[in-house]
């Protein structure tokens, strides 16, 4: 890791530390998760949108960039579905 990448991940984890438990936790778990995608041969793909306000980044590991598109197409209609269950009735005709 380059130094500014180190100093800025120092920080970042510094800043972790303060943070509640359940959210320690969590996070504990999506990079557990993100780190298999970059692992040869897991078979894990991941892929991380980042709302930076100004615009969205997005990183694809272990995803070429048709899967990417692919597994976000998938997340949009898993969200959707989601979303819509719980919705009226004339909520699911708009």
């Amino acid at each position: 890791m380059d130094k500014i990448n180190q100093e800025e991940w120092d920080a970042t984890i510094a800043q972790m530390h303060s943070a509640p438990k359940e959210l320690r936790d969590h996070f504990a778990q999506l990079i557990i998760a993100l780190s298999k995608c970059y692992l040869k041969d897991s078979g894990c793909k991941a892929v991380v949108i980042v709302d930076t306000g100004a615009s969205l980044l997005t990183f694809a590991a272990g995803a070429e960039e048709m899967e990417m598109a692919d597994m976000l197409m998938q997340a949009n209609e898993t969200v959707q579905a989601i979303t819509m269950q719980d919705a009226p009735p004339k909520e699911m005709f708009n």
